[in-house]
């Protein structure tokens, strides 16, 4: 293994464990200009509320490898959180056509969903589910979509199957699923 697929394996590990400012110092010592180290060091930073330079490193990183979604995604949630929602779904659109990433579907469709483009929010999430049936967000939300359009029985559904129902007893509670 060279000291670069090291370096990356060792700040992978201490991401896991949630020592952000270790697994930093690690790349920050790579001189390589590598999509891996970028993304690594923008989500880092992401996830350390540094939204700017997340976003920065993520847009190396993507311009060194455009074929892995993650990165896009990574960056579309940035893109959510600083509120230009039209780079976020460009973002969120390009993981989905790289991959059809399934959490990518799920978040364009939830944008959808707030600018009441009901079509569309739909078409990603029937998309999403159709990838991964149990997704609990995309089923969340396509429940929630069905109750916009007074579709109640079948948003309920959706949401059972998100979430479950609390039943209430004597002696507690179950979850029905």
């Amino acid at each position: 293994m060279t000291n670069l697929e090291n370096s990356l394996n060792e700040s992978l590990s201490l991401l896991r464990e949630k020592k952000y400012k270790e697994a930093l110092e690690i790349l920050k010592k790579i001189e390589i200009e590598d999509s891996r180290v970028f993304f690594l060091l923008g989500t880092i930073y992401s996830v350390m509320k540094n939204i700017n330079l997340g976003e920065e490193y993520l847009i190396k990183a993507s311009k060194l490898d455009n074929k892995n979604s993650a990165i896009f995604n990574n960056l579309a949630n940035l893109m959510v959180i600083k509120g230009d929602l039209n780079s976020a779904k460009k973002n969120y659109l390009t993981a989905i056509e790289i991959d059809q990433n399934v959490d990518s579907m799920s978040e364009v469709a939830n944008i959808y969903l707030n600018e009441n483009n009901l079509d569309d929010a739909k078409k990603y999430l029937n998309m999403a589910l159709k990838k991964k049936p149990e997704h609990k967000k995309s089923n969340f939300s396509l429940g929630n979509l069905y109750l916009k359009l007074n579709e109640h029985k079948k948003g309920l559904k959706y949401i059972k199957k998100a979430t479950g129902f609390i039943r209430f007893k004597d002696t507690g509670f179950e979850i029905i699923k």
